[in-house]
């Protein structure tokens, strides 16, 4: 028998638990007792489910004892204790979530949903191949259709257009790249809503702007089918091992709805509030990192140019109060010149345009943003739009005639 599923005071949702209950082991993915978070004012405990743990250690003193390491549960006393090295993502407020789910098997996922996947990119392809994996009898559509078919193997079926999908299944999810390319797949000629019928569910993992998301949710409400925003983050490695963060806008109905192939996706998902809700975070996150990315170069790039070995700029930054794991990660790939794309240029400079036409809209200075779209659209006039995120700083490098590379 499950256990009562887990709703956090701060409202987090913990899909598993390394604990013992009763001196029985809980199954990865059985649903976890209540356990006590922080309230407002005290300091963020992060999860054990996977995720950075322990206090945020407080001054450079202490973090080297590498406060992001995961952590899990003591059987005697809930204390938190250090238990690998894995990658990074910090939670935040609430989720809703339903008592119940489809047809749901043993180990959490829905038995036999039928869900089609639209948008077989970095990120889109491995989710499909997920749900595939999952238990979902997975229909997928493509505007390149060898990337489609190359799914065929996992016994994935292959929808001609949007409209043949939607008439094959419960659910529809779309992970497309542009505004405009989702208003095609969606309302186009021979897109879902041509097919819709009352009772499906529409799920957005695309990184759209908050007003397109609740005319999407309008829409589609028109036509009898439920939609979620679910925009995400976590990378093509995150897509293709099903550990995303979910940035989840809708009602708690709907979520609830959506639970099963988030868990196929994802490690993580966040009720951030109505829809619209999910993208604002998702561009605000996305905002945040393109411009550490670029501060954190420029400073790496003039260590170079003078003369210093940017990999102690790095060991620098890596135990003491600059650190951040996303520095970690995107400061070793720079080292090794490793531009593999994971987000790419185009992408980026597309959200931060996202995010400064909401700012506009309501009125909120964003300078600094601004600025960094710049970057990005000085290294998309070199041509490196669909290099990854990490390559901007390239441009400057080629500017100044110093590339950042270790000493030694």
């Amino acid at each position: 028998m499950l256990a009562p599923r887990a709703l956090t005071a701060a409202g987090v949702w913990m899909p598993s638990l390394l604990a013992r209950r009763g001196g029985a082991p809980v199954e990865p993915l059985e649903e976890a007792p209540l356990l006590p978070v922080p309230g407002a004012g005290q300091p963020l405990g992060l999860d054990h489910v996977r995720h950075p743990g322990a206090e945020r250690a407080q001054g450079a003193e202490r973090l080297h004892q590498e406060p992001f390491g995961l952590v899990r549960l003591s059987e005697r006393s809930h204390e938190a204790l250090p238990d690998a090295q894995e990658a990074w993502k910090l939670h935040a407020s609430h989720l809703n979530h339903s008592p119940s789910f489809p047809r749901k098997r043993a180990n959490g996922m829905a038995s036999g949903q039928r869900v089609g996947f639209l948008g077989l990119g970095l990120m889109g392809r491995g989710m499909a191949k997920n749900l595939a994996t999952k238990g979902f009898q997975v229909t997928v559509w493509n505007r390149h259709r060898a990337r489609a078919t190359a799914l065929e193997p996992l016994g994935v079926k292959v929808a001609d257009t949007p409209a043949q999908l939607m008439s094959a299944v419960d659910i529809a999810c779309t992970c497309v790249a542009t505004p405009a390319a989702l208003e095609e797949v969606v309302a186009g000629k021979d897109g879902l809503l041509s097919a819709a019928r009352r009772g499906q569910l529409l799920i957005d993992f695309s990184t759209i702007g908050p007003d397109q998301a609740r005319s999407l949710e309008q829409r589609t409400g028109a036509a009898g089918v439920d939609f979620v925003e679910a925009p995400v983050t976590g990378s093509k490695n995150g897509a293709e091992k099903g550990t995303l963060l979910i940035m989840a806008g809708g009602t708690a109905a709907t979520l609830a709805r959506a639970e099963p192939v988030f868990r196929a996706v994802g490690e993580k998902w966040v009720h951030c509030g109505p829809v619209g809700a999910g993208s604002q975070v998702k561009l605000a996150g996305n905002a945040l990192i393109a411009s550490m990315l670029q501060a954190f170069g420029e400073g790496m790039l003039l260590a170079a140019k003078t003369g210093v070995d940017p990999a102690k700029v790095l060991e620098v930054i890596q135990a003491s109060g600059y650190r951040s794991p996303y520095f970690d990660f995107k400061g070793n790939q720079l080292l090794r010149r490793d531009f593999e794309t994971h987000f790419a240029i185009d992408l980026m400079h597309k959200d931060l345009g996202l995010f400064l036409d909401s700012a506009a809209a309501n009125r909120v200075p964003t300078p600094a943003t601004a600025a960094v779209r710049q970057c990005y659209e000085l290294a998309r006039a070199a041509g490196k739009g669909e290099q990854d995120i990490g390559a901007v700083i390239t441009v400057f490098e080629q500017l100044v005639g110093t590339e950042i590379r270790p000493k030694s």
